[in-house]
């Protein structure tokens, strides 16, 4: 059986693996407000996976310096991984991180 953070950090690379190559180049006209709904619904989704599997369960989560749960650890854990494929992706594509479409 593999470790809960492991399973968790395996499943957010995944999403957002397939996120940016796959569903964010099809995006149209691709802009930061146009990825930033699309993320907000990849991670209720991720969230909802999650929760599925550990919501209730009191499995607590090592963030090196401390536990948390499986909420606060899916959503830390979501940002670190989306952050180098977000600043990669928008430079690729030109897309302004001021926001400013």
């Amino acid at each position: 059986m593999i470790p809960a953070e492991l399973h968790i950090l395996g499943l957010t690379i995944v999403f957002f693996g397939v996120a940016y190559l796959a569903i964010y180049p099809r995006l149209e006209p691709k802009t930061l407000k146009r990825m930033i709904v699309v993320d907000l619904v990849l991670i209720a989704v991720l969230i909802c996976i999650a929760a599925s599997v550990y919501g209730g369960m009191g499995v607590r989560f090592s963030l090196v310096l401390f536990q948390t749960n499986w909420w606060v650890f899916t959503l830390i854990c979501a940002v670190i991984v989306e952050t180098p494929f977000s600043l990669w992706f928008c430079r690729k594509w030109g897309i302004d991180l001021s926001g400013k479409d």
